[in-house]
């Protein structure tokens, strides 16, 4: 899913304490074109490849691709081309649960998958 929004958002956080006390945040403004973005995988399970596919945006992709194991190892990593669709085989991988890590232009993703 890649959704995005018109306008330029803002936010501020709202922290109570427990003696009742209220703070807020400075207002912060979210650039909602790399805000919303989300990067997507498939098959899940998946046995032999995972295809992840990138957000499609016009201005130029940098970053990576990680797996991480159960116990928080990093257990492959591939630097990120321009094509919105990157194969990673896993015929190395056991059977298993991981983590995909995805760093785009300094944004981590991190999502779960299966290898059977």
């Amino acid at each position: 899913m890649n959704a995005t929004l018109e306008k330029v958002s803002y936010y501020r956080l709202k922290q109570i304490d427990l003696n009742g006390e209220v703070n807020y945040t400075e207002a912060r403004k979210i650039n909602a074109q790399t805000a919303v973005s989300t990067v997507e995988f498939f098959p899940n399970p998946a046995t032999n490849n995972l295809t992840v596919q990138l957000p499609s945006i016009s201005e130029a992709v940098t970053g990576e691709i990680s797996i991480i194991n159960q116990v928080g190892q990093k257990v492959y990593s591939q630097q990120l081309t321009n094509a919105n669709l990157q194969e990673v085989s896993l015929q190395a991988f056991k059977s298993g649960v991981y983590i995909l890590e995805t760093v785009i232009n300094g944004s981590v993703s991190r999502s779960q998958f299966i290898k059977n």
